[in-house]
């Protein structure tokens, strides 16, 4: 007989009441509380893995590392409260033990990022314990599938070991397979390069033999073949004689243009499916210079000329593909570093499968325990069913968690690359309802990972107000004053995308040398090349902040909007969107057009130019990470410093005012005579004035010289700027925004792939993906490896094997 409405609720209502007594025994809090509070807590860890890596975020390190520990610890004190609790055996605290400490290993198992795959001591002693509890006392009923759930777990745990540690060897081996094959690929095809100004309706993969998968199969076959007397470091790929069956390439998969097939023109017309394998293919290249080593097909003419037309003459005609393409090469590349899916996905699909099957075994065990009945008592032949809706709940929890992992493997973009290259390599999967299926998993799994395309913006000249709790919040509440903060993100617009890709076209068909990006950008202007000095500044984060002082005062100049905006903002880009037409000072002969034109290019120098301070704050530079930030301070005390000497209140100055101040410095002279003898402001009783704003004391500004600081040339080369251009803004904007785009593909080539790979762990950033483009064209073949900074970590492969 089924449950009626009204005792379902009755049964709730019951167990809500229980939740929240005492326990008679202990006098604590009842063990079903604790139970479903440590349950939920376990659930809300594997959700943040499930969102994405958190590493690369504090706050979020710092609230994980907590869960993590409250969560060790809750489960044991659950399970130690359970044996003080009631004065006689409840079974629903066996099936509570074995459910907590199934779904503890469970959430680390499944759990997608992660930066060890170790087993804590007491974890290990915690399963333990709870086959201890059901050795001793369970009902038959429940002793069975308790046992089934608990060996499974068991198993899952073997597994993992097992897998991972194979795991990391086929990716160690299938990296140097894949080093190796690089040297001699341009050799194994004598068709000729297609030529890179065709359209790009009519480029032929013809000839890219580059390798998506099938490597670990050969090593495999060489390895357990007893009657090869071959090394496997002697191993030479060909994937179209001896391993033509194991081995799937670039040029494979667009060969297959079958119109009524899964990669035929009407079926993939935006070639997305054959992208995400050319995305993996370059993920399979790109992934060498994190372990130094060497790029064969840039050393060779052939092999460079080859791959340069494939990256200008295919990636490089849509914008749109390039991004897609680099976007899903670096979320494999983050999956390298910070999650499990390279090592669950090295050996093909065989280890993902028997994943699947564990985890459709246990939720199909765990579902089967919430269809028990409550026990007879013997002693008192009452029925205990206080504890069914909790353990409902928990096994309701455990199989959503088991589901939601087998999803995040079977719509990953691995799982997807995957099932394509067998597609190619097997005919009998070309039938209608295989097909059907494949799309729909394609559908969910081949999405690139950048897809909101943010860039973040900081602007120095710009002062963000916090909100600062005092000792008796909200008494105490406070507004304090901030400059140099992240003021928000803005979207790469599509006049942004198509600009930096033309720039990186033409440093190819114009010949331009990527480092000369000043005399590339004013080569026009022979007024802007005779300032000898703004070239000479040889530390690039020096450049960033001269320049981008220079581009704030020129907006501020030819924008009578911007001059009315007040000093302090709140979290939002300083940038202005263009919209049609802007208000700006501009010739008579200047026709509408032409201004909407420019103004795109004010809008991608000036978004440029914030983010690049935003780099350099991130320390995703060139330059020590630790130096740079230094900097980037010690240019904020300065603009301080000559702001506050206006001696009004900060709130109500506008950036009119501020572009005042900053270019009363353009005549200081440099000396290293102390500011207070040059009558500095006196910056306490600026600070008592305006009572909110809290400012250092006179004391943090003694050692400044404002005549020889970053911040006095960066008005200086403003005003210049502003002469120079006076009735050409036009001319400006577009100078300025192809000096912006230059220099940051400078910073892109030049940043150590280990910068790059530590702000993997977060959301990929713009200059991440110009470096890959940069790589593979070849501008970053002769930049070498510089030492590392102190807080910077090259990845070692001997050492990811081992975690």
């Amino acid at each position: 007989m089924g449950t009626s409405p009204a005792d379902a609720a009755d049964a709730i209502l019951l167990t809500l009441e229980n939740l929240f007594k005492l326990d008679k025994v202990t006098r604590l809090a009842s063990v079903e509380l604790w139970v479903l509070l440590t349950t939920v807590l376990l659930l809300l860890r594997f959700a943040f893995d499930f969102t994405g890596p958190w590493f690369g975020n504090p706050r979020r390190m710092f609230f994980v590392v907590t869960l993590e520990i409250l969560n060790q610890n809750l489960v044991i004190y659950t399970m130690g409260l359970m044996q003080l609790s009631g004065a006689r055996v409840n079974d629903y605290f066996q099936v509570w033990a074995v459910l907590l400490v199934t779904l503890q290993y469970s959430v680390k198992i499944g759990r997608p990022y992660t930066p060890s795959k170790q087993v804590p001591l007491l974890d290990l002693m915690s399963s333990l314990w709870s086959a201890n509890l059901l050795r001793v006392q369970t009902f038959y009923l429940l002793r069975i599938p308790l046992w089934l759930i608990w060996s499974l777990n068991a198993v899952r745990i073997v597994s993992l070991f097992v897998t991972s540690g194979k795991g990391e060897t086929n990716n160690q081996e299938s990296m140097r397979l894949v080093c190796d094959y690089m040297s001699y690929e341009n050799t194994l095809s004598s068709i000729p390069v297609p030529d890179d100004g065709q359209k790009e309706s009519k480029f032929s993969m013809s000839g890219y033999k580059y390798l998506v998968h099938g490597e670990h199969r050969v090593l495999k076959q060489v390895q357990e073949d007893p009657t090869r007397s071959e090394s496997s470091y002697k191993i030479r790929l060909d994937p179209y004689g001896a391993h033509k069956e194991q081995l799937v390439t670039v040029e494979k998969v667009w060969d297959d243009t079958s119109e009524s097939g899964l990669l035929g023109g009407t079926a993939d017309p935006g070639n997305h499916h054959k992208d995400l394998c050319l995305s993996f293919a370059l993920y399979k290249l790109l992934r060498r210079r994190f372990y130094d080593l060497p790029m064969h097909e840039l050393k060779r003419r052939q092999g460079k000329e080859k791959i340069r037309s494939l990256i200008f003459g295919y990636i490089l005609r849509d914008y749109e593909r390039a991004f897609r393409v680099t976007g899903v090469e670096l979320s494999f590349l983050q999956d390298l570093f910070y999650s499990k899916h390279a090592t669950m996905f090295a050996a093909g699909l065989r280890v993902p499968f028997w994943s699947l099957l564990l985890s459709l075994a246990l939720a199909t065990v765990t579902g089967y325990v919430r269809y028990i009945p409550g026990r007879m008592d013997p002693a008192d032949r009452n029925r205990i069913t206080h504890g069914v809706f909790i353990t409902r709940l928990i096994v309701a929890i455990i199989v959503l968690k088991e589901l939601l992992e087998i999803v995040l493997y079977v719509f990953s973009q691995w799982a997807c690359v995957l099932m394509l290259c067998k597609y190619v390599q097997h005919q009998g999967l070309r039938r209608p309802a295989v097909e059907s299926v494949m799309r729909l998993l394609l559908c969910f799994g081949s999405k690139a990972k950048w897809n909101h395309q943010m860039v973040r913006q900081q602007n120095l000249l710009v002062t963000f107000g916090l909100i600062k709790p005092g000792a008796l919040p909200p008494l105490t509440m406070k507004t304090v004053y901030r400059r140099g903060v992240v003021l928000g993100t803005t979207g790469l617009k599509d006049y942004t995308k198509n600009a930096l890709l033309n720039s990186l076209v033409n440093l190819k068909e114009k010949r331009l040398a990527l480092d000369d990006y000043f005399s590339n950008a004013f080569k026009s202007n022979e007024k802007v090349l005779k300032l000898k000095w703004t070239c000479n500044l040889k530390v690039d984060t020096h450049i960033i902040l001269v320049w981008h002082i220079a581009t704030c005062l020129c907006e501020i100049h030819f924008f009578d909007e911007v001059k009315v905006l007040k000093a302090v903002r709140q979290p939002q880009p300083f940038m202005k969107e263009p919209n049609g037409t802007l208000p700006v000072a501009t010739t008579d002969e200047q026709d509408e057009s032409e201004e909407s034109v420019w103004s795109d290019k004010y809008a991608t120098a000036v978004s440029l130019s914030n983010y690049c301070v935003y780099l350099v704050m991130k320390a995703l530079v060139p330059d020590n990470g630790l130096v740079a930030k230094k900097v980037l301070n010690e240019v904020i005390r300065e603009i301080d410093y000559v702001i506050t000497s206006k001696r009004k209140l900060l709130r109500s100055m506008k950036m009119e005012e501020v572009y005042t101040c900053l270019m009363e410095t353009v005549d200081k002279p440099c000396n290293n005579r102390d500011h207070d003898q040059r009558g500095g402001p006196d910056v306490e009783a600026v600070a008592q004035e305006e009572g909110d704003h809290q400012v250092e004391n006179e004391e943090d500004y003694e050692k400044l010289d404002i005549g020889c600081s970053l911040t006095r040339m960066g008005a200086v080369l403003g005003k210049k700027l502003t002469e120079v251009y006076h009735g050409d803004a036009a001319g400006l904007w577009r100078d300025l925004q192809s000096f912006w785009m230059g220099f940051l593909l400078h910073l892109a080539a030049h940043t150590r792939a280990a910068t790059h790979a530590k702000h993997l762990a977060g959301d990929s950033e713009l200059i991440t993906h110009l470096w890959a483009l940069l790589t593979h064209a070849g501008f970053c073949e002769n930049h070498h490896e510089e030492a590392v900074d102190q807080d910077e970590i090259v990845p070692d492969i001997n050492q990811e094997a081992s975690r």
